[in-house]
């Protein structure tokens, strides 16, 4: 359903867009979203560290979670708990 409107939607855009009466950040705005259907979204670069190695944090953060998902599968009944009988 929303695809049916993609025309109007993009007319909207450019009539915002294209008005010298409409506030700036309505025009900006309106252009971003004009380019970004028109020519993509921009690639973002991003940095995950710059502590060292993102495939070694990652494998840490697995190593990490291994243990812990060992030391649930051996850990030893707490001795204080009574089963309550029915």
């Amino acid at each position: 359903m929303a695809r049916n409107h993609t025309g109007e939607a993009l007319a909207t855009l450019v009539a915002i867009m294209t008005n010298g009466d409409a506030p700036a950040t309505a025009r900006v705005s309106a252009a971003n979203a004009v380019l970004d259907r028109a020519w993509g979204k921009p690639r973002q670069d991003f940095e995950l560290s710059s502590a060292g190695d993102p495939v070694a944090a990652i494998q840490r953060a697995r190593l990490r979670v291994h243990r812990q998902r060992d030391s649930k599968d051996t850990a030893t009944p707490d001795a204080s708990i009574t089963p309550s009988r029915a």
